[in-house]
């Protein structure tokens, strides 16, 4: 039998899950969970699917094992923040010996979406196999929630894929790393996805936002977040404090807008435009080098 510590040596997905308190909550996010967990099964049989579970009852644990069997759980009875959640992959990834890979790495209501102008489903697989022609250490996600131009934004490309440089506030939700990035995240309440983006500025490590890695999330409302339930803050002023938090540690280069946008100060990164299939570069180049922040 393979060990939860070894199979975290070849993820190609990991997912975080805690589940709060509270009987209700606790069910909806199992259900949302197990959602994830069916639907990744399913489009992704060939790989490694890893499903980390925080605090989970055996009885919580067996029902995602019923429903997902193929998802190799890891159970641990510790309750981490996001940050150190997402490092428990990290760590072995960084490790991998070899030639460079990616995992991606979800939080437990995180899903791929498929548009008739672009699947979010291919586009991770391509990644995911290697069969992309641009490779940077981390590639994160087009969340069409705040995305509200995120259509118009496929019908320009027609089919081609964009990574932009990713603006300050990264979304955190799902995000595909390569072995070669070493950025580990910050134990921080909130920010530590903004905070991770930052330092990985630093570094000269790659960030792009791919165009057609459309997230969707399946716990949307605020009273099924955890987050809420620890932080007892509602999730616009949680995430406007990351913001500022953010903004706050590297003051060079970021800014606050007026209306609640992190942004970099005169700064416009280039972006690479890839073919449908993402197997060639069609335009564009790379911003390479560290930031003097």
């Amino acid at each position: 039998m393979v060990s939860p510590e070894s199979i975290l040596d070849t993820a190609q997905i990991f997912t975080f899950s805690y589940l709060g308190d509270g009987p209700e909550l606790r069910q909806r996010r199992l259900t949302s969970h197990i959602t994830q967990m069916e639907f990744f099964s399913e489009h992704f049989a060939n790989m490694v699917i890893v499903s980390y579970e925080m605090c989970y009852t055996d009885d919580e644990h067996e029902a995602l094992q019923a429903a997902a069997p193929s998802v190799h759980s890891v159970r641990s009875p510790d309750r981490l923040r996001m940050g150190p959640a997402r490092n428990v992959m990290l760590k072995h990834l960084y490790a991998h010996q070899g030639a460079p890979r990616y995992c991606a790495i979800c939080d437990d209501d995180a899903l791929t979406k498929d548009e008739e102008m672009g699947s979010g489903t291919e586009t991770l697989r391509a990644f995911l196999e290697g069969r992309a022609a641009y490779e940077p250490e981390v590639v994160a996600c087009n969340d069409i929630y705040r995305n509200f131009y995120y259509k118009k934004e496929l019908r320009i490309l027609e089919g081609r894929v964009r990574l932009q440089e990713e603006m300050p506030a990264m979304k955190g939700s799902m995000m595909i790393v390569r072995s070669t990035c070493g950025v580990l995240f910050e134990d921080l309440p909130y920010g530590e996805d903004g905070v991770f983006r930052i330092e990985c500025m630093k570094r000269g490590v790659s960030v792009k936002r791919c165009s057609h890695l459309l997230l969707k999330e399946l716990m949307r409302k605020e009273t099924d977040s955890t987050v809420v339930e620890m932080m007892g803050k509602t999730h616009s002023g949680w995430h406007l404090e990351g913001k500022h938090e953010v903004a706050r540690k590297f003051p060079r280069v970021l800014k606050v807008t007026k209306d609640g946008k992190l942004m970099f100060q005169g700064h416009k990164p280039p972006a690479i435009i890839l073919s449908p299939d993402l197997s060639s570069v069609v335009s564009g180049s790379s911003m390479q080098g560290a930031f003097d922040l």
